[in-house]
């Protein structure tokens, strides 16, 4: 099971409402509809309180909610693309979706492992067409730290076919990471490189994680502020 807090419970609120529109505005073309979910995680969420979300808004509802993956499938896509790189959560997904219908698990595509190379290999196959129709899709991805790379977001957005939903980790998502397993600067400067697809990483919060880690040698860090016009150019609709 995945966990989150309060704002979690909104985010997946927004997230069905957008994707009901989305099939609603796209049922009468002919389209065949695609739902991504890279991080698909377990397919359900614990959400808990915590002492900031009691500090600003009282407790919040605490319980068991339906994630992402389980609030798509209620809805009419013709195909849902899956996947989750963890193989404990992998497993619990393929439970949690063995009670639907035979004719909906056969729309399932389900894929254990790196979420960065998959999306590159559905890309391509967004350009070409599902059953004689062309492909819209929408792509959900929520990351944990830096795992995913510029260059497979621009792989999707040259599609020119699919609506991304990209929650970037700008904050203490490469601060965590950095924390956790990057042993030098140059590794860590490599990491947010591969992520913005440019050096200018100072004002996205790492330079104090870039602190933490391990100094074998002096590196001159990034000295220039990002332009998250990157990321924006890439994010196409239909």
């Amino acid at each position: 099971m995945d966990f989150g807090g309060a704002h979690t419970k909104i985010k997946l609120k927004v997230l069905a409402d957008y994707l009901q529109f989305y099939v609603r505005a796209l049922k009468n073309q002919n389209y065949h509809l695609v739902y991504i979910d890279a991080f698909a995680g377990t397919g359900d969420m614990m959400i808990t309180a915590s002492p900031e979300s009691e500090l600003f808004s009282g407790p919040p509802e605490t319980g068991t909610y339906e994630g992402s993956v389980r609030r798509a499938l209620a809805l009419p896509f013709h195909s849902y693309w899956l996947a989750e790189r963890n193989r404990a959560r992998f497993t619990r997904l393929q439970q949690n979706l063995s009670d639907l219908p035979t004719e909906h698990r056969d729309r399932i595509r389900l894929h254990c492992g790196d979420s960065d190379q998959v999306l590159r290999d559905w890309a391509s196959e967004i350009r070409g067409k599902i059953d004689g129709k062309d492909v819209r899709a929408v792509v959900f991805l929520d990351p944990f730290g830096m795992s995913l790379s510029y260059d497979t977001m621009k792989a999707i957005g040259d599609t020119k076919r699919a609506d991304v939903w990209f929650l970037v980790p700008t904050g203490m998502g490469p601060q965590r990471r950095a924390k956790l397993e990057i042993k030098s600067k140059r590794e860590f400067n490599d990491r947010i490189t591969r992520m913005l697809g440019t050096q200018n990483g100072k004002r996205l919060g790492i330079q104090k994680a870039a602190r933490r880690c391990s100094m074998a040698a002096p590196i001159q860090f990034f000295t220039e502020p990002p332009t998250l016009t990157r990321w924006r150019i890439i994010f196409l609709t239909v």
